[in-house]
């Protein structure tokens, strides 16, 4: 599904007044065509050459990551925690401070490698055709796309942790100096995989490192949108102590999606602070949309 289209369903409900209305931003994301989708693959090990396993025990083959103070096994990336602004003027407001304990991450989106390792009962077949990676020969570094929330979820799950929350998938990308991408502040260009020339698939991950985050985390702008925990909520007023460890509403409709995808063609939705609600959430299997895991401290 083009991605216009794919928006252009959400209708404008899908972007809250403190958030200005920027989906039209995202809707001219769509039109692409050729394009191969490769690119200079970084030499790290990626998480498609790692058999994930319950209990974070089967991250193998990697010691990127690798922290004895938090306990973050290979393939997860330490983040210190501290205090930040969270949001950005124009693209996600109000801003409000935000602080977070130290936690993991996945240096990676999940790839189909390390997806079908799942066992899981959750952790059903994703869609095929329609750009999705599964079925398509030599994807099995590509992330696995095509699944909806709760495969993802599950997923996670299965490896004892969980999806990251707003706050911590943002503070991974950002830092706390509160850079507008991954990289810092300059417009994207190279550093990712975008609709720039034009691009028609996903890429391998760690196929940009030039788009590494402050805390040496790829993928998190371009490549596929991905599932964060929380329900999509209005930002808390700003004003006050920091918010410690925010995970999102309660309940909700729809969850928050970060980072945007391969066919973006705008710059706006590959903001750090941008927030994407896909009002279908939890249930779409879309080829813009994949994941990765995170974990709190021991």
């Amino acid at each position: 599904m083009a991605l216009s289209v794919y928006l252009l369903a959400t209708g404008a409900g899908c972007v809250n007044a403190g958030e200005v209305a920027r989906d039209g931003a995202v809707r001219a994301a769509d039109g692409l065509v050729g394009g191969d989708g490769t690119a200079e693959r970084s030499e790290v090990p990626s998480m498609g050459d790692i058999a994930a396993a319950p209990d974070d025990v089967a991250i193998v083959g990697s010691d990127v990551g690798a922290d004895s103070s938090l306990g973050c096994p290979p393939g997860m990336r330490s983040i210190p925690g501290g205090t930040f602004d969270m949001g950005q003027p124009g693209i996600a407001e109000p801003v409000h401070p935000v602080r977070l304990s130290p936690y993991c991450i996945d240096l990676t989106e999940v790839t189909l490698a390390a997806y079908h390792m799942c066992t899981a009962e959750g952790c059903t077949a994703p869609n095929v055709g329609n750009f999705c990676n599964e079925g398509m020969p030599g994807r099995d570094q590509h992330p696995m796309n095509c699944v909806d929330w709760n495969q993802a979820h599950a997923y996670c799950q299965w490896r004892g942790i969980d999806l990251p929350t707003e706050a911590q998938w943002e503070f991974a990308a950002r830092g706390s100096d509160g850079r507008s991408f991954p990289w810092g502040n300059s417009a994207p260009g190279s550093q990712l995989c975008w609709g720039v020339p034009t691009r028609t698939s996903t890429c391998p991950v760690q196929s940009f490192p030039g788009g590494d985050s402050p805390f040496g985390v790829s993928d998190l702008a371009g490549n596929v949108w991905e599932w964060t925990r929380d329900w999509y909520g209005l930002y808390p007023s700003p004003g006050g102590a920091a918010i410690v460890d925010p995970s999102g509403p309660p309940a909700g409709v729809n969850h928050v999606l970060r980072g945007g995808s391969y066919n973006m063609m705008t710059p706006e939705p590959l903001r750090s602070a941008y927030r994407y609600n896909d009002y279908r959430a939890p249930s779409p299997h879309n080829h813009i949309s994949g994941f990765r895991c995170a974990r709190g401290p021991r």
